[in-house]
């Protein structure tokens, strides 16, 4: 089928990328212009915007309490009021929680109106914009990849934060080990019939695109879908509209590593056709039976 080659919507048959524009979070490196930044959030003196987009603002400053280098995320004004509550939640679920495989809560809390986090600064690269450059990770690697995000979504889930939104720009490596961040926001996106679906289109698990609540078992087909991708260098049903991704992920057969052209070992075709199951019922049950 088109969904499953990468080619959706027809034309000439080149594999497509999911877009900037077709990202909810949507974060890109700002030039100089728009809003001015604030000079301090909460205790953190802001020195550098890192990016920004419709849904939140990333900076680089100096926490004055701790003494060290942090990020701070701070939500936009056009954040609806759901996203903002859920995500100011799990900011201070995942406080002090120290794990090896999620990126660190410092602290959260309001800027006037705008719900902030303050983050542990990593000099670290997220998979989406690696992707870009590299294009695919060897399997062995996109597994490692694949195993440290579950390790760090148990984490998470311990707390009672479930993410939502795993997909290659919420995934960050760091010296050889992958960290998990974004929790609490998966911004909704709408369809063509005007209904909002929560996570980002191109990693949508089939049960969320008809309506269903995110779960443990969408985070593990999220994650699945990534690591199709890491693998074979495109989003599983390629690029497209929402409605047409949304379309694919509920009707169409999830790709397999050799329909799309790439040699990997079968226990990892294995491992992504059961991350990958229509029927949440038939995926691992949680993050400690995929590990």
């Amino acid at each position: 089928s088109q969904c499953a080659t990468g080619r959706v919507g027809g034309g000439s048959g080149t594999v497509a990328r999911v877009t900037r524009d077709q990202d909810p979070d949507g974060l890109i490196t700002l030039p100089s212009g728009g809003p001015p930044d604030p000079k301090q959030v909460g205790t953190v003196r802001i020195e550098a915007r890192i990016a920004a987009g419709p849904v939140s603002r990333l900076s680089r400053g100096v926490d004055l309490t701790l003494g060290r280098t942090v990020v701070v995320k701070v939500l936009t004004a056009e954040t609806d009021t759901e996203v903002a509550g859920r995500f100011l939640d799990a900011a201070q679920k995942l406080t002090g929680l120290s794990h090896p495989h999620v990126v660190e809560v410092l602290g959260s809390g309001m800027e006037g109106t705008l719900p902030y986090a303050v983050l542990e600064f990593l000099e670290a690269t997220d998979l989406d914009t690696a992707s870009r450059h590299e294009l695919t990770l060897v399997p062995a690697v996109a597994a490692s990849v694949v195993l440290d995000a579950a390790s760090g979504l148990k984490a998470a889930l311990g707390r009672g934060v479930l993410h939502g939104d795993v997909r290659p720009r919420h995934l960050l490596r760091h010296h050889g080990a992958t960290k998990v961040t974004g929790f609490g926001l998966s911004p909704a996106f709408l369809t063509a019939q005007g209904r909002r679906l929560r996570g980002h289109p191109a990693y949508v698990a089939p049960e969320v695109a008809q309506g269903g609540k995110p779960s443990v078992q969408s985070d593990i087909y999220s994650l699945g879908a990534t690591l199709f991708e890491l693998v074979a260098g495109r989003p599983p049903f390629g690029a497209a509209g929402n409605d047409a991704l949304v379309a694919c992920a509920v009707h169409e057969p999830f790709p397999t590593f050799a329909s799309a052209g790439v040699k990997a070992p079968s226990e990892l075709e294995d491992l992504l056709g059961r991350m990958v199951a229509k029927n949440p019922d038939r995926r691992f049950a949680d993050a400690t039976e995929l590990m």
